[in-house]
């Protein structure tokens, strides 16, 4: 199961009107971006202009604009698209997205956690993902690449919901209304009945550092 410190903050969905005639230069950048940080992983460009209707609508697809990429991990490529769609909806508003449709599955400010998607293509082997319109017309590269930036490999940063350490789990998370560190699991569950949690990150220093429960 997957945390956030807060649901993704999508934009609202800019439907599209018609063709544009090519792709937006925000769009260009965030699939850059995202091939510079996964295509050693096996991600390919789908591209992002076409003028089309949404496959068995009377709907412009977004592509039409230029502003909706594709971008594809193949059929055994789950766990690439799972956190390539993780890391998009943890910087959705940076980025300037309106929706990611992945695995049957679709996110926007309707739905920010997820509905399934009932669409003709399941998009099993590929995200798709929208930009508004000023997204996709200012989203700079650097400002792409900050937002997909992968921590240091030089320290190994741990973004789990559970850490163990010598046999000991540990649940890395806080209660926000008592401010109070969880190490049980029976602690874990009732946090999570609640939606008061913030998920941290941990250098590999400070894990090491947490007193194994004897």
């Amino acid at each position: 199961m997957t945390l956030w410190a807060q649901e993704p903050a999508f934009w609202p969905a800019e439907p599209a009107t018609g063709c544009t005639g090519g792709p937006e230069p925000g769009t260009e950048h965030l699939l850059a971006a995202l091939l510079a940080v996964a295509s050693g992983d096996g991600a390919t460009s789908g591209g992002i202009y076409n003028c089309r209707l949404i496959g068995g609508s009377r709907w412009w697809s977004v592509h039409a604009e230029g502003r909706a990429l594709d971008l594809f991990v193949g059929r055994g490529g789950e766990q690439l698209g799972d956190e390539l769609c993780s890391a998009l909806l943890d910087q959705a508003h940076a980025l300037g997205l309106q929706r990611i449709i992945w695995n049957r599955m679709q996110y926007d400010a309707g739905a920010p956690l997820g509905q399934p998607y009932s669409g003709r293509e399941s998009h099993e082997d590929h995200l798709h993902i929208e930009q508004t319109r000023a997204g996709a017309a200012t989203l700079t590269r650097a400002d792409a690449d900050r937002a997909l930036a992968q921590p240091d490999d030089s320290e190994e940063m741990i973004m789990a919901l559970l850490v163990q350490v010598g046999g000991a789990v540990f649940v890395v998370a806080e209660d926000l209304s008592s401010r109070t560190g969880l190490k049980k699991s029976d602690d874990q569950r009732a946090l999570m009945g609640t939606g008061r949690y913030r998920v941290v990150t941990l250098s590999a220093e400070t894990v090491a550092g947490i007193p194994i429960a004897r």
